[in-house]
């Protein structure tokens, strides 16, 4: 029952998120956030990470225990990166950065495996 409830907030803050946050696309020290679930489970340590054209990372955070997370965006021109673990390897998830607030639901056919050339550190 706990966890129905911190769901059903989490989905509550979402939706006022969503409102607040569909404005036009961000610019340079906005706030990014989101949440990360998989089959509407929050997805907890997933590597938020702002890079930029050369794949630099400019800015990064973890999500919490409810899937969230949040960051000041850099630049608007970069990209985001969305890595976690799965099974024994890494996967890797990419967006543009064209709003301010991102509720993802991973799917199979998002997940990439991660080019072992990345430089994640």
């Amino acid at each position: 029952m706990k966890k129905l409830l911190v769901l059903l907030s989490a989905m509550l803050i979402q939706a006022a998120a969503v409102s607040v946050f569909a404005q036009d696309k961000p610019v340079a020290g906005d706030t990014i956030s989101g949440v990360i679930y998989d089959n509407d489970r929050p997805m907890k340590s997933v590597r938020v990470l702002e890079t930029d054209a050369s794949d630099k990372i400019v800015a990064q955070c973890l999500t919490d225990s409810t899937g969230t997370f949040s960051f000041k965006l850099v630049d608007p021109n970069n990209s985001l990166r969305f890595i976690y673990e799965e099974g024994r390897g890494y996967s890797l998830i990419k967006k543009p950065i064209d709003k301010r607030f991102y509720d993802i639901n991973v799917k199979k056919e998002d997940v990439q495996p991660l080019d072992v050339s990345y430089n994640v550190n």
